[in-house]
């Protein structure tokens, strides 16, 4: 099993400008730092994600830490929380990117001094400690980075599952690690989670390919109104083309809480009942609040009617919240 699951490893402008979150998720089973017969206890499991937000920019640590020592189990949470500028992200990416020491024994640091920085631990379900160091210390070794907190529970991100004997590591953990933070730097750089092309219309991408069709090029040449109502008639059809045959006559509100009703819609969806009528209420939310306006009037600047007053960041929101809702159908 891969240590680390990327999330998003190429995330699209689009969504970062939205400030949306994008995840590095890391997860092992069964990594045992300087034991080598994994038959039986001790063993150690360890969870880890890399949360960061470029909007801010923040990064959050959550580690997860279960270790069996034969007649006792220590379970250990830990949490990191920076907020810190773009260039010591950048920084801290890079240290990410480097090579890292292929042998016991040596060692490669980084030190972070975040605008601010909130670490808090638990263990064995006592009563978390909250602890706020003035830096963190990242330390490379030839198998894992240790995330020093000064005081508090110190986290690890290893770069492979297991060691057996003289085996070589598997670092292609670490090669995904580091193809994550590249990416980040390269968005970083560039300045593309604020780019405006030359004519002053943002630049962005949708997941969607038909919105992407449909919609871009509207909002390209200022038609924010089009484009954002062409994107809710594109929802209308996906939901009416992905349901069941009762909803081929169905249209906006209607077919949004037939879709997606909780007792016996074809496209519902949730963890449970309150879920699923949430899901339906955003849906049909969407058609009443969004799309009829949009379709029945047109947008006056001058007036004082819900969405007359209407921007490119007001299209550009809902091409986002659009996108959103499609990828679920």
């Amino acid at each position: 099993m891969s240590l680390f699951q990327l999330r998003d490893i190429t995330p699209s402008v689009a969504h970062l400008l939205m400030n949306e979150t994008k995840k590095l998720t890391a997860f092992s089973e069964r990594f045992i730092p300087g034991h080598q017969d994994f038959s039986h206890s001790p063993y150690t499991n360890t969870s880890l994600s890399i949360e960061v937000d470029l909007s801010e920019p923040t990064i959050e640590f959550r580690y997860r830490q279960e270790k069996d020592e034969i007649l006792n189990r220590h379970v250990t949470h830990s949490y990191i929380y920076a907020e810190l500028s773009e260039q010591q992200l950048i920084e801290l990416m890079k240290f990410f990117t480097t090579p890292k020491p292929e042998s016991k024994g040596e060692t490669s640091t980084f030190t972070l001094q975040p605008t601010r920085v909130l670490c808090r631990y638990r263990r064995n379900n006592k009563d978390s400690t909250e602890v706020n160091p003035g830096h963190l210390l990242f330390e490379a070794h030839f198998d894992r980075i240790i995330i020093e907190t000064f005081g508090g529970e110190n986290q690890v991100i290893p770069y492979c599952e297991v060691e057996q004997g003289s085996t070589p590591q598997d670092r292609n953990n670490l090669k995904s690690v580091q193809r994550f933070a590249t990416r980040l730097i390269e968005l970083l750089e560039e300045g593309e989670n604020s780019a405006r092309d030359e004519s002053g219309t943002s630049s962005f991408e949708l997941t969607d390919s038909e919105l992407s069709t449909r919609c871009i090029s509207k909002f390209e040449r200022g038609e924010y109104a089009d484009a954002a109502s062409t994107s809710l008639k594109v929802l209308e059809e996906r939901v009416r083309a992905n349901g069941d045959e009762d909803l081929a006559d169905l249209y906006g509100k209607d077919l949004m809480m037939q879709a997606f009703s909780s007792d016996d819609g074809s496209l519902a969806f949730g963890e449970n009942a309150n879920e699923e009528q949430g899901v339906m209420f955003l849906y049909a939310g969407a058609m009443q609040a969004l799309r009829n306006p949009l379709s029945h009037r047109t947008p006056d600047p001058e007036g004082s009617k819900h969405l007359d007053s209407f921007s490119e960041d007001d299209a550009r929101s809902i091409l986002y919240f659009v996108d959103f809702l499609i990828s679920r159908v």
